[in-house]
């Protein structure tokens, strides 16, 4: 994105939360090379991918199934003459009835709207593209919300405190 809106727009951030320390804990794994898919000789003609032997350790953790994931989007401009503020928030939780988690539905759920976009020729753009030029947001949405993935739209017209707070966020 930051290509696509280079020139069109003062400043572009994204953030990706998770629980404290989960930095740090990546971080240690990447360090050691455990993320590297080049085998590696471990001795007596034992060659392994780090990556590969990660997977399997991790797998032995198990997996958090009871999950949440929090998308929250927003742009600060004028509109119609008026300073605005469009904010996009997406909640989504565990599904017990599937056993699906957040994670699996927000990302596995979008990849499959994608997919059926370009089967039936809404996205015909051959080779890999940009998907903030390709993907038609308001089809991608309804999409996502037939399975039960809510997107909430908000505009606002904000007061003269929080417009100034935007000022400060766009500088």
């Amino acid at each position: 994105m930051v290509e696509t809106f280079l020139g069109k727009i003062k400043l572009l951030d994204y953030k990706t939360l998770r629980y404290p320390g989960h930095l740090r804990k990546i971080k240690l794994l990447l360090d050691l090379g455990l993320f590297d898919s080049d085998p590696v000789d471990v001795g007596v003609g034992n060659v392994i991918s780090p990556r590969k032997v990660l997977g399997a350790l991790l797998e032995r953790l198990g997996w958090v199934t009871e999950d949440v994931v929090v998308v929250k989007a927003w742009a600060v401009g004028e509109a119609g003459g008026k300073h605005r503020r469009i904010e996009y928030s997406i909640m989504d939780q565990y599904d017990s009835v599937t056993g699906l988690t957040a994670m699996a539905r927000t990302t596995g759920f979008s990849a499959v709207v994608i997919a059926r976009m370009i089967l039936d020729g809404r996205i015909n753009t051959p080779g890999v593209q940009r998907q903030e030029l390709v993907v038609p947001p308001d089809h991608f949405f309804r999409e996502l919300e037939l399975r039960g993935i809510q997107i909430k739209v908000d505009i606002v017209e904000p007061s003269e405190s929080n417009k100034r707070q935007d000022d400060l966020i766009r500088l």
